[in-house]
Order: structure tokens, then sequence, then C-alpha cells
């Protein structure tokens, strides 16, 4: 594991062993069990710029994870980002969420913006999000998907997209539904909720722990600093800099002081490294390389496939029926309204590279892939009234709310269909998928039996039959 791996290993393994209280323990097939899921997979979000959403009851610490996760991985005060989040609530504007005129300078007939301050840290929080309505969470759309702020004629961007933590409470009388356009924004959604007995019991020590993290003299030099109207976009974020290097050296003497009084106490656990622009880069990277098996790749399509294919009306589309001809009954397709976008192709794919490369994996599985997608689709996909009453009729698998649930119960059906039809021919869609061109003998013979069972009507796997048209394409 590379030192940039190794560092995030470390912060995800310091916040959920000292400053947080996250018992979740994805086992991944046989591969292993990765411990501390909600912060591993919200450290994911931060390292590749996406956005996050935190669903559940009040109270059970979907903001204090967000800012606990921005606090560690920006390297400033966790009581900052107290200060700083945006709140959800049906009368905000664009003035509360992004920024508004200055009206001093609208006299001198000049055009200028103040910023709202969260828009200037790393991470962009905003808390109780589904309190918005569609038309206020629309102000957001284009910013959260972009990084980019505008209003008047001014724009705010650091040259990527910033990682956005939003949470939301399970409906009720106060909230709004959140569009669909916008849960596509987000690559990843949680439900935070009960730990068991053992989690309650360490509650209060995460939370005198946590204070370790706040910095109320240096909070409030950066908030005059990032109110300051005379200090330019750029001497901010050069100031954000310095006072993370301030912020890790005061953490150390406090972490010190702490150790000193309680003996037997190990610095180790309280103190969080530092991950660089430049680390933080190196890391991802080092993920992006690591490879899909065949057998990941070819399943991870399936999926794809039999959500966004219909045997009726072509592509799926949420303005048609839902498919229920008898082609259509065994695939994704006939369980949902909607399609997956691009969006969420890329997001399985990071995530699951994510989560190799931090369990120490040199390719990604099948299992990688099942791991996350329930969390990347839960919140995206609209599935029909009879899949869903079929799950609560049942029982949900592990007790999860309603649409990762059904998103697991999907997959069993996936690799169904992937395991009866599609797994016999995994070397020939590989090859097709990457170079449809000349196929070897034994492609060639699998090519041939696949054309013969096309003709005899045998094939109902979209993957299979987008496969096999594009290598009929290159047929001499």
């Amino acid at each position: 594991m590379i030192n940039e791996l190794r560092k995030l290993k470390n912060i995800i393994d310091v916040l959920g062993g000292t400053y947080y209280v996250d018992t979740t323990a994805e086992k991944v097939g046989p591969a292993g069990t990765i411990n501390h899921y909600h912060l591993a997979m919200d450290a994911l979000s931060y390292l590749f710029r996406k956005n996050t959403l935190h669903l559940g009851e009040p109270g059970f610490g979907k903001t204090t994870i967000a800012k606990l996760v921005a606090s560690a991985f920006t390297s400033l005060p966790f009581d900052l980002y107290t200060r700083c989040q945006l709140q959800g609530h049906p009368e905000q504007t664009k003035n509360d969420l992004i920024g508004r005129p200055d009206y001093g300078e609208l006299m001198g007939k000049r055009e200028v913006v103040v910023w709202q301050k969260s828009l200037y840290l790393g991470v962009i929080i905003l808390d109780e999000f589904n309190r918005l309505p569609a038309g206020k969470q629309s102000i957001m759309l284009n910013a959260i998907d972009t990084g980019v702020f505008t209003e008047l004629n001014a724009t705010l961007f650091d040259g990527e997209r910033k990682p956005f933590f939003a949470t939301a409470n399970h409906p009720d009388d106060g909230t709004y539904n959140i569009t669909r356009p916008m849960f596509d924004r987000f690559s990843l959604s949680m439900e935070l909720g009960y730990q068991g007995v053992f989690g309650l019991e360490d509650i209060e020590e995460a939370r005198k722990n946590q204070r370790l993290l706040c910095d109320n003299e240096l909070s409030n030099q950066i908030e005059l600093v990032l109110c300051d109207k005379q200090k330019s976009h750029e001497q901010k974020r050069a100031y954000l800099e310095e006072a993370s290097t301030q912020f890790l050296l005061r953490l150390e003497k406090r972490v010190k002081d702490k150790v000193r009084l309680e003996k037997g106490k190990e610095k180790e656990l309280y103190m969080l490294e530092h991950l660089t622009a430049a680390e933080r880069e190196s890391a991802k990277d080092a993920i992006a390389k690591i490879p899909l098996e065949p057998e990941a790749l070819v399943f991870f399509h399936c999926i794809a496939t039999e959500i966004n294919h219909s045997p009726t009306y072509g592509s799926k589309r949420s303005c048609d029926p839902v498919d229920a001809a008898t082609h259509a009954k065994n695939l994704a397709v006939s369980k949902i309204k909607n399609t997956m976008s691009p969006r969420a192709y890329s997001d399985i794919r990071d995530y699951a590279k994510g989560i190799a490369a931090l369990m120490g994996h040199d390719k990604v599985t099948i299992d990688h892939i099942i791991s996350v997608t329930p969390y990347v689709l839960g919140h995206r996909l609209e599935f029909t009234d009879d899949f869903k009453a079929d799950g609560s009729n049942k029982g949900r698998l592990r007790g999860e709310m309603e649409g990762i649930d059904c998103t697991r119960r999907l997959l069993n059906g996936v690799d169904k269909n992937y395991k009866d039809a599609v797994m016999p021919y995994v070397q020939l869609i590989v090859w097709g998928i990457k170079n449809p061109g000349e196929l070897s003998a034994n492609q060639l013979k699998q090519f041939k039996e696949l054309k013969q069972a096309f003709k005899e009507n045998k094939i109902d796997h979209p993957l299979l039959k987008e496969v096999l048209a594009e290598l009929l394409k290159h047929e001499r």
C-alpha cells in the first residue's frame, strides 16, 4: 500500500476509533471485511470530490460525521464547519445559499458579490437538505454538479468541484421530496441510525474527544478573514492553507496534554495525519489504476444494461410504462421506473476501486461492485410498487431503508441472470467491449454459438445482444 493510501486509511481508523462511533463493518465477499464503512465511503467521497447524502432519523450523527470528515481531511477546526454549514429551510434564498450583492458597492454602481463563507472551505455542508422546496433545490443544482457558483455576473470556482455533504431526515411534515435530477447529483447515500447498545455506550466518549478538534480562537480568526471584503479569493485560500498548519500544531499540543494527563493513552489514537493536495491526487491516481477483473467488468455492464434497456421499448425511459413483457420479467428493468445515468456508472466504478484499495486488493472483483452499488443506486432508482411490496412482505435483507434494500434485491436478480446466461461468455464480452476486431479460435467458436442462440431466439439478456450486435459489425 502506497504511503498516501496508508494515510487515508489511518485517518479513517482514527476517526472511527476516537472521534465518531461507526460500528458498520461491510463484508466484501470471502475477501474480508472493511470496518468503519460509513467513514470509509465518506473519505472516498472527499478524495474523489463527490457528493454524499446522509439520511436517517434526527440525532444519529448525520451532520457530525460530515463535519468530522471535513475537519480531518482539510485540517481545519471541527467547530469552523459548524459555524459555516448551510441550513435547509423553506425560506432560504440564493443569497443565503450562495452569495448576495454587496449593497454598499451597489451604491457606487459596482457589482460585487459577498459569497457565503462556506464556499471557501474544502468541503461544503448543507444540513437538512430536504427542507428546501424543489425550486430552492434547483438553486444548488448546477453548483453541486460542477463546483461553479454564480451570482450576478460573478463566478466563484476553485478549479475543481468541491465535495458536498448534505443531510436529510426521513420524511416528516416539514420535508419536501428531493427531485430526481438532484438525487442524481449525489454520488452516494447512506443511512445513519441505531448501531446497538455498545455503540450507545461509546457516543459520550466520542463527543468528549471531538472537543480536541475544536479551536474557537482559530475559528474566529478564519471567519474574520473569510468575511473580509478587502481580501481576494486567492488571499483567503492562501490563509486557509496557513490555518490548516496552525490547526495541526495546536491539535498536536492538545493531544500531547491529554496523553500526559491520562496515562496509558497513546498519541496515535487521537492525532490525525495531514493528506496534502498532492498526496490526495497521488492516492486518487493509484486507485484509478486498479483494474476490474474480467468477471467484475462484465457483471458491472450487466447492471447497466439490465437497468437501461427495455426489450419492449428499447431504451428505458421514465415516461414509458414499466416493461412487463415476458422477456423483461426477469430483468432489473421490470422492477424500476427510471434509469441509471452515466454519473452512477462512474460512481460505482470509483467507489468499488476505492474499497478495493483500502482493503489492499490489487483488482476489483464482483464482490467490490456489489458492496458499493446499493449506496450508489439506492437513492437514484425509483422502484415499482409491486417490487417494494414484495420486499416488505418478505422482510428486508439487512433491515436497511427501502431504497438500499430494494437495490440489494435487484442485484441478487442481476447476479442470477449473470450466472445463468452471461458468465459463459465473459472472455468474448470483454474482447467485444475493448477490441471487437479479430477473434481467437476459442472466441470465434463462442461467437458462432452466440449467433446461433440469437437466431433461435434463446438470448434474453441485453448485454449479450449489445455485444453480439457490435461483433457482427466487424464480422468478415
